[in-house]
Formats: structure tokens, sequence, C-alpha cells
């Protein structure tokens, strides 16, 4: 079985062709996450709240933008969990889960969100 070091090293060193994102989700698999930052395509880090199908979504700049959800998860089989009390940074983006829910902010804009299923705060 593959460390998560060693997941995030193959996720994060990109080739010439290849692009740089993450997809993982909390332990519960409740909220699923993704953070990207390709070339030629809108930068973001957002994730989807499955109990009610509800997406936040923030860019490099800007407030969060809302979404609703397909309930099939298309990346399911590329997901990793990210413990409690963990944090994950790809270049502006960081993303914290903790036993209360996830937290994803863009460093640049200081804008973000943080959900769980009782709560959700956008800032």
């Amino acid at each position: 079985m593959l460390s998560l070091a060693a997941i995030l090293t193959a996720l994060l060193i990109p080739s010439t062709a290849a692009a740089r994102s993450l997809a993982f989700k909390s332990p519960t698999g409740n909220i699923t996450c993704v953070m990207s930052t390709e070339r030629d395509q809108p930068q973001f880090a957002q994730c989807e709240l499955r109990s009610n199908q509800t997406g936040y979504s923030v860019r490099r700049r800007g407030r969060v933008q809302l979404y609703g959800i397909d309930p099939y998860d298309d990346l399911a089989g590329r997901r990793f969990i990210l413990r409690y009390g963990h944090s994950l940074r790809l270049s502006v983006f960081v993303c914290t889960s903790r036993f209360s829910g996830m937290t994803c902010r863009s460093t640049l804009s200081g804008h973000g969100f943080s959900i769980s299923k009782q709560r959700q705060r956008l800032f």
C-alpha cells in the first residue's frame, strides 16, 4: 500500500504534459474535494458536500461560488483521504480537514469556505 507521501509526490510532480491537481475526501467521505492549478485552465479549490448535493468553489481571486452537484462521483477512484488535522497546499490554495468539517481558502484573496453536514460558512 502506498503512503500518503508517495501519493502526494506522484500527484504534485508534474510531467511536461501533466496537470497539477489533487482529488481527496474527508474521512467520512461526505465531503469530496479537488484542488487544481492546471495550465490554461481556471485554478481553483472546490469541495462538494454530498449530504446536501451542493458544491463550493474558490478561485485564486474572487468570492466563493456555489453550484449543484451530480450524485455520481466521477473521481471516486482517484481520491485519497485527507485525515483530520491535516492540510494540503497547492499553489495559493490550502485545504484543512478537521473533525468539524473541511476548510479551503485562497491565500491570495483570503476568500474561502468551511463546510460540514451541520454548517456551511463562506468568507
